[in-house]
């Protein structure tokens, strides 16, 4: 399953709990906006790493309901999967620039 840069910058949001696409957005410092962030949640959601849960309120409270968002097993398991990938490709890419700092090429 392909993971975009931006859906994984969202799991990596929702690791820190149940989240409304507000508060992803705040928490995106900028990378994602209001419109996209219920796209890419909604997506999210459609690849089976994220769950939705329509919340409910006291009746005094007003506003709309917000569904919140919130990594599911699966989920965690893909981001797991995703950033230990990355810090292969990340331990790849010092030693490949160690080997030319140091003059090695073949």
């Amino acid at each position: 399953m392909h993971i975009t840069e931006l859906e994984e910058d969202i799991l990596v949001i929702l690791c820190q709990g149940s989240k409304c696409a507000h508060e992803v957005v705040e928490l995106s410092d900028g990378e994602v906006g209001k419109g996209s962030a219920y796209v890419i949640l909604r997506r999210l959601s459609d690849k089976g790493l994220v769950d939705i849960t329509r919340t409910t309120r006291p009746h005094n409270q007003p506003g709309m309901l917000r569904p919140h968002y919130s990594l599911n097993p699966t989920g965690v398991q893909t981001l797991r999967d995703l950033l230990v990938d990355r810090v292969k490709r990340q331990h790849k890419v010092r030693l490949a620039l160690q080997l030319l700092s140091e003059g090695v090429t073949r």
